[in-house]
């Protein structure tokens, strides 16, 4: 059946000018029509993250993230003649927000984090209309469709929910839980920081042992090792022969072996003791 050329076309379910960010997002992933379509939705998507960070009890940047990640996703799966965009995107908010929740107790299942939801609901009435906690079998009571055992479990998955740290949480003036986690172990901050320890003591260590040696022995090491010149460059450099640079450099390196191996700091650095 063809459409009369009179017949109305479909009234759009999106703001004005929506649709066409939408179809210049899916079409060629056009950053600048997905940015605008953020600023459009920005209030819908932190409307949604506060609403579920407070109704559980999750942390609300945490929550904002999920949902922009929920928001981009919607985009490429959006269906024009399914419902508008903020209804569509209103599901992605709350799955991805969901996971979320449901990473924050591993252990619980989903229908137990609800529970938990509905216990926690019931028990603060509760507390208000009695003026103390309720017990399991009152807050079961005002529930109606779960009983108490239920109701002692989701307890337990409250108490349990209060001890976990959002990865937002600072620990310092620039370092987060997130940035603990999410780092890989040679990247983490604090391992970072360990390192660059790590690696003052042994250049301190180095020095010492540096510092105990000729002044001539000192040049070679500094010609050898650190610029990294060969036996002849080094020897026309010196002012002696290949060969005797290779001798002062057995003599260098015998010399800071010795001095390395008495040395507390330089020894702990690779899990030894010094040597006596």
């Amino acid at each position: 059946m063809h459409t009369s050329p009179t017949e109305a076309a479909p009234k759009s379910l999106n703001p004005p000018g929506a649709d066409d960010l939408i179809r210049r997002w899916q079409a060629s992933r056009d950053e600048r029509a997905r940015d605008r379509l953020v600023r459009i939705y920005w209030k819908h998507m932190l409307r949604h993250a506060r609403g579920y960070a407070n109704k559980w009890r999750l942390d609300e940047d945490d929550c904002m993230q999920e949902a922009g990640l929920g928001f981009i996703r919607a985009l490429e799966t959006y269906d024009f003649v399914s419902a508008s965009l903020e209804a569509y995107a209103g599901l992605w908010y709350r799955a991805k927000i969901g996971r979320l929740r449901a990473q924050d107790v591993v252990t619980t299942s989903l229908n137990g984090l609800n529970n938990s939801g509905r216990v926690y609901r019931a028990s603060t009435k509760l507390r208000k209309l009695l003026g103390r906690d309720a017990t399991p079998a009152e807050i079961a009571s005002e529930i109606r469709t779960i009983g108490p055992g239920q109701v002692i479990a989701a307890l337990e998955t409250m108490t349990m929910s209060r001890r976990i740290v959002s990865t937002a949480k600072m620990l310092g003036e620039d370092l987060t839980v997130g940035d603990l986690l999410r780092a890989p172990e040679g990247q983490r901050p604090d391992v970072l920081a360990e390192g660059k320890m790590d690696t003052e003591r042994a250049r301190e260590a180095i020095i010492a042992a540096a510092s105990q040696l000729k002044p001539r022995y000192r040049e070679v090491l500094a010609h050898r090792l650190v610029r990294g010149l060969t036996l002849e460059e080094t020897g026309q450099l010196v002012g002696v022969t290949r060969e005797r640079i290779r001798q002062i450099e057995a003599k260098v390196l015998l010399r800071l072996r010795q001095a390395l191996a008495s040395d507390v700091a330089a020894m702990d650095l690779i899990g030894r003791a010094p040597i006596a």
